[in-house]
């Protein structure tokens, strides 16, 4: 009766039968010391492409933050000559008053006064508490940008005269230059 029992338990239980090595030993379906040295390395394989993956777009943001940066200040370099000359229109000045063919370091904070000659072609730009940036060392702590606007007097095609703005951004060995030509359209 207690072999009955056991074979049905048996029957039950597993399928077939276990089966044993020639050393007698049985095999459990565990897994050996080369599978588990092989799945450790494929893990850490795969760990390792993934921390450097991240670390790579974690790289790109910081590039594409300032390369953004870089493109408004440039921008608003050509928006404040743009403002002078529209200042110029209003209080009935020539378009270009103002405006002679050098290098300049400009800021919004005054339209005339703003427009500096360049010091030495390094314009260095400060950041103050509020995020605004200026030309003045005590506007907040000094950023890697640059910002110089050269004017140049010019005549296009059709014999009228404007003005070629470039507005030049350098930061960390990169640079970015945005060029608007201004006429006199009153």
């Amino acid at each position: 009766m207690f072999q009955q029992f056991t074979q049905c338990i048996q029957r039950t239980y597993s399928s077939k039968p276990i089966a044993q090595d020639a050393s007698g030993s049985r095999g459990d379906g565990g897994f050996t010391l080369m599978e588990t040295i092989i799945a450790v390395g494929i893990f850490t394989v795969g760990v390792v492409s993934v921390i450097s993956l991240i670390n790579s777009v974690i790289s790109s943001l910081g590039v594409s933050q300032e390369r953004v940066i870089a493109a408004n200040l440039a921008q608003e370099g050509i928006e404040i000559v743009r403002a002078v000359r529209d200042t110029n229109w209003i209080v009935d000045l020539s378009y270009n008053d103002g405006l002679a063919d050098t290098t300049y370091c400009v800021e919004y904070s005054d339209l005339k006064a703003g427009m500096q000659v360049g010091p030495g072609g390094a314009c260095l730009l400060y950041q103050d508490g509020n995020g605004i940036f200026s030309h003045a060392s005590d506007g907040g702590p000094a950023t890697p940008f640059s910002r110089l606007i050269t004017i140049t007097s010019d005549v296009d095609s059709s014999a009228n005269p404007f003005l070629r703005i470039e507005s030049e951004v350098t930061w960390n060995s990169n640079t970015f230059t945005v060029e608007d030509h201004l006429y006199d359209w009153k």
